[in-house]
């Protein structure tokens, strides 16, 4: 190794050192400034419609639906879209519907062209609810007792048009503990809440479409699902929608009020992120290869170097190696721990990234060809920008 390629890569794996500490910052700010959603002292004075869109979902939507059906400290209707179900779905909504008057069941009818079906089911469940609140939840949550009076004083509180809340995600197989806490990992490393919260430019939005509550009127004013009706990443697009039309759009930590098992193994979950990763960098090319080739590198490349150091000697190319995989696996404990995935899961993240790039690759030619899909539905084309 020349004393020029030992410079180059001291000075390498010390800039790679400061990014890292950059997105450590980011975590541990967000340990702190993403608040929790906390139960209210008193019962909540309005109506909250829960409205939930579900297609064959007959493994999840008994449990999901009787924890709506729980709820304490509030007046609650109880909306189900079911959105063409083949499955056992439109046998237990009719059941459980009929020993509770609080649970309405739509059925969905034919897909509108140019709406995705999520989209379409949830503008259909707002237009049917009567509540003063509506509350957006996945047909695969679990909540608990108080996740909606939580929400509702959330609202409150912050003066917010629209709440989300980070759940927990719960993790049976391997596939899934490798690939889905990288949702949450990247929700707390990669936007600073307390920029969400003063800054009014929409790029400065963060939202997690499992658990979201808006107050009805800012709902309705900002277009709702209507206005992004095309988008497979519809939480995003909300949030970004809200703070355009000059309202707050605010995350937080609802990991102890609200479950979800977001996918049942790694073929299930890589069909699920493949549909929307894209859609995160606003479907721009330029922006996907990127940031997915940067994380990657800053990934790989201090192993390399630990690597390429040892074989030659050089302990100046192994101090900056050492300090830069040191400092990722502090920022993989700081938002597991924060998200509650189990911490152990942060010792193999490289694995777990290294598959997200896999994924991100795959959703942007899935996209650029107009091939996505979910649940047995072709998805919109997406407008592909370059940059």
């Amino acid at each position: 190794m020349t004393a020029l390629t030992g410079a180059i890569l001291r000075q390498q794996g010390w800039s790679l050192a400061v990014f890292l500490g950059v997105i450590l910052i980011i975590a541990i700010s967000n340990v702190f400034f993403m608040r929790k959603l906390k139960p209210p002292a008193h019962r909540i004075q309005y109506k909250v419609s829960l409205l939930v869109p579900a297609r064959n979902e007959e493994a999840n939507i008994e449990k999901c639906v009787r924890s709506l059906l729980s709820q304490q400290d509030v007046d609650i209707e109880v909306i189900v879209y079911d959105d063409g179900s083949t499955d056992s779905t439109p046998d237990i909504l009719e059941r459980l519907s009929s020993v509770d008057g609080r649970l309405k069941v739509m059925k969905g009818g034919t897909l509108t062209p140019g709406w995705t079906g999520k989209n379409m089911a949830c503008w259909s469940l707002a237009n049917a609810s009567s509540g003063n609140v509506l509350i957006f939840t996945d047909a695969d949550t679990y909540h608990s007792p108080h996740s909606a009076s939580s929400a509702c004083k959330a609202l409150e509180d912050t003066g917010a048009g629209l709440v989300s809340g980070m759940v927990r995600q719960d993790l049976k197989t391997a596939g899934e503990m490798l690939v889905v806490p990288v949702l949450n990992w990247a929700l707390v490393c990669f936007m600073p809440v307390i920029l969400i919260k003063w800054i009014k430019n929409p790029f400065f939005s963060s939202a997690c479409g499992q658990l979201m509550a808006f107050k009805r009127e800012d709902y309705f004013a900002s277009g709702g699902h209507e206005k992004i009706k095309g988008c497979v990443l519809e939480d995003m697009e909300l949030a970004r929608t809200m703070k355009r039309t000059g309202r707050k759009a605010l995350l937080f930590d609802a990991t102890k009020l609200v479950n979800c098992r977001m996918y049942t193994g790694f073929r299930n979950a890589l069909a699920g992120f493949t549909k929307n990763l894209f859609a995160v960098f606003r479907n721009s090319i330029s922006m996907n290869l990127f940031v997915w080739s940067w994380l990657t590198l800053s990934t790989v490349t201090p192993f390399l170097y630990l690597i390429s150091a040892s074989s030659h000697g050089d302990p100046s190319i192994i101090r900056p190696a050492v300090v830069s995989v040191s400092i990722a696996l502090c920022i993989w404990l700081v938002s597991y721990v924060k998200s509650k995935v189990p911490v152990w899961l942060a010792f193999i993240y490289p694995v777990s990234m290294l598959l997200w790039t896999f994924i991100a690759m795959g959703s942007m030619v899935v996209s650029l060809l107009g091939l996505g899909r979910w649940k047995d539905r072709g998805l919109p084309r997406t407008k592909v920008r370059l940059v």
